[in-house]
């Protein structure tokens, strides 16, 4: 099963497209550092990990991570558009989530 880590870095890619590498890199170009500060923040609301754990995640600093968090909920208030945006990211994730768990018939099949 892929981590949920990874399937909301690929959601936020395919988003925004970009690349993984992309997401990932040291460069701080708004159309780069926001994308990855919505990644950090949808992990952040999607999973129980700390803020260090998220920065670890992104190679980042815990710092980076409040800031992060921060400024998405700043961009967010009062941005619809935004906020319908991170909703479909939302749902894209769940959606994938739910693809990589075996379906009752398949569990029933196999005895899980």
């Amino acid at each position: 099963m892929t981590p949920l880590t990874t399937l909301i870095k690929k959601a936020v890619c395919e988003e925004y497209g970009l690349t993984q590498e992309e997401l990932a890199s040291r460069r701080r170009s708004r159309c780069l550092s926001w994308p990855r500060q919505y990644a950090m923040w949808l992990t952040l609301k999607m999973t129980s990990m700390s803020l260090p754990e998220v920065g670890r995640h992104f190679d980042r600093d815990h710092t980076t991570v409040i800031h992060a968090k921060e400024q998405v909920e700043k961009r967010l208030k009062g941005n619809i558009e935004l906020s319908m945006r991170m909703d479909r990211m939302t749902k894209r994730i769940e959606q994938m989530v739910a693809a990589q768990q075996p379906s009752r018939a398949t569990a029933e099949h196999f005895g899980l």
